[in-house]
């Protein structure tokens, strides 16, 4: 087990009261009952900033998670969409109300009637009503996803934006699986490629430039990345997992490509890999410690609903009983990990939470990690 505290006890360091001992040793017997991996946390709370990871990285080895190994952050990702594309709204280069018509003049013929208005706004908060799988997503005639995944021969801008282009146009041809407008929401991939798209036809630039530039260095995230770790490379990273048979089972050479691992032209959606200090310095922004340059206004405009179910920053909006006021957050499972990031700005806790099993069996490890940090034990 690892981890990194600014406080000593007893101060507490989670919303549920736990101080830092109390918190790793829970962590402990939740990893060694679960069999998960590893489980690892990063909190900003009012006193400071809380790491923390218990397990192994892989199944199958001895080797202990370390609170510098990477890993993917999931659907911590779409959370970061929005931010790039609300610093190029803040500076003039597009507008909340444009519409893909007015910001891709070539693919107005190709765009299904349905589609005419969908805007920025209505991407970010997804609310378009398009498609949320990319096997659905056809071009010519052809299924566009085996296209996708074969690797180009140039990581250059140009394939990786074309790949991009391709999913847009193709979702934009189809009628919605839902209808456009509040009632479809549903927090889908494809709205956050189309808006990464968006993002690279506006500046020139490309989407893992305009995310270092304009959130990572920013924001001292150093260790983060578009893309899977280096798992093999040098072993520096938690390993994906996935249940079966009864097992959780480390992804192995035939599970990829995965289109969220493999897939480069998908990568703004689910594929950022980071670390836990990376995560802590995002809690950190989250919190609204660290500006990126918004104006109090364009923060606002970001984690404020405008009906529907999601803020324009990627968020859903809840309510739980352990904290007054609202809470963000943006949970899910993909490609081996479950995650997920809660931020309570009016109590002063944000925190976020990764769990390196995919499907339901993750998923229960990190709610079960949640119910720990926000539960008070009576």
């Amino acid at each position: 087990m690892e981890a990194t505290s600014e406080v000593p006890d007893p101060t507490p360091v989670t919303p549920s009261g736990l101080t830092s001992t109390q918190l790793c040793s829970r962590l402990s017997s939740i990893v060694e009952r679960s069999n998960a991996p590893a489980i690892a946390v990063a909190i900003q709370h009012p006193n400071g900033v809380e790491t923390a990871i218990h397990g192994i990285r892989k199944h199958g080895q001895a080797t202990a998670a370390s609170s510098a190994d990477s890993f993917m952050f999931g659907p911590i990702t779409s959370t970061l969409v929005p931010i790039v594309l609300s610093k190029l709204i803040a500076r003039g280069n597009i507008r909340w109300t444009d519409t893909l018509a007015d910001l891709a003049p070539d693919l107005v013929d190709e765009i299904h009637p349905a589609h005419a208005a969908t805007t920025v706004e209505m991407l970010a908060t997804h609310t378009s009503g398009l498609t949320t799988k990319l096997p659905e997503l056809r071009l010519d005639g052809y299924p566009l996803l085996p296209t996708l995944l074969r690797p180009p021969k140039v990581n250059s801008r140009g394939t990786l934006v074309l790949g991009r282009e391709m999913i847009a146009e193709a979702a934009m041809k189809i009628p919605p699986r839902r209808t456009p407008g509040p009632g479809s929401d549903y927090r889908n991939a494809v709205n956050l490629i189309i808006l990464a798209y968006i993002a690279e036809m506006v500046t020139g630039g490309r989407w893992d430039t305009l995310l270092q530039t304009e959130v990572f260095d920013p924001l001292g995230m150093q260790g983060c990345g578009l893309g899977q770790p280096p798992y093999w490379s040098d072993g520096s990273a938690l390993w994906p997992h996935h249940p079966r048979r009864g097992l959780l089972v480390p992804f192995k050479d035939e599970d990829f490509p995965d289109e969220w691992l493999s897939c480069m032209p998908t990568f703004p959606a689910l594929g950022v890999h980071g670390t836990l200090q990376d995560l802590a310095a995002y809690l950190g922004f989250c919190l609204g410690y660290k500006s990126l340059g918004f104006s109090d206004d364009e923060r606002k405009r970001l984690y404020t609903l405008n009906g529907g179910t999601y803020v324009p920053g990627g968020f859903d909006v809840v309510h739980p009983a352990w904290t007054e006021g609202p809470v963000l957050q943006c949970k899910g499972h993909v490609s081996g990990f479950s995650t997920g990031i809660w931020v309570a700005a009016e109590a002063g806790f944000a925190f976020a939470i990764v769990v390196n099993v995919d499907y339901a069996s993750g998923a229960a490890v990190r709610d079960e990690v949640y119910e720990l940090l926000t539960s008070r034990s009576e």
